[in-house]
């Protein structure tokens, strides 16, 4: 098996299964956790949409840091404070992330000390009712999956011992 077809094999297995054509170029070195990391971009334009969605809102504080912005545009210490276990690094990271995305923009002030405020693009406001149905979602079904966690694992600790 060459090294063009494990490509393309692990990307079908842990990529969107949506048939696309892959970028053949591109190539993706094993982390040891299931992930692949890619060297180089591939050709996104017929990716699964659900995938490049899931890119820009990926990652732990993401989704949080965004729906604190949709409701009101936040200083840069504000809106750290709200979303208490994130380090400064993280922080920085995930906002540039949504920055780079178009969800959210920061203005920087002239004054001393430079003040920083970001708020959310109308892009990252077209997001609010997705938010709000994931919020649902979780509230009305978070329960029925505790207990469904709880009953599998039970179920395993009886095969296993």
């Amino acid at each position: 098996m060459g090294v063009q077809s494990v490509v393309e094999s692990a990307f079908r297995r842990f990529y969107c299964r949506w048939p696309l054509e892959v970028d053949k170029t591109a190539l993706f070195r094993y982390l040891g956790t299931n992930q692949f990391l890619m060297t180089t971009t591939r050709n996104r334009t017929e990716a699964c949409p659900i995938e490049e969605l899931m890119d820009m809102l990926g990652g732990r504080w993401k989704v949080f840091i965004l729906w604190e912005l949709i409701q009101s545009p936040r200083r840069s210490s504000d809106l750290r404070r709200s979303i208490p276990p994130i380090t400064q690094k993280v922080f920085t990271e995930q906002i540039r992330d949504l920055e780079d995305s178009g969800l959210v923009k920061r203005t920087i002030y002239p004054s001393v000390p430079p003040r920083v405020e970001y708020e959310a693009t109308e892009l990252g406001q077209s997001l609010r009712e997705i938010l709000k149905n994931m919020c649902h979602w979780s509230s009305e079904n978070m329960e029925k999956v505790r207990n469904f966690r709880r009953t599998r694992q039970l179920e395993l600790a009886d095969t296993n011992s």
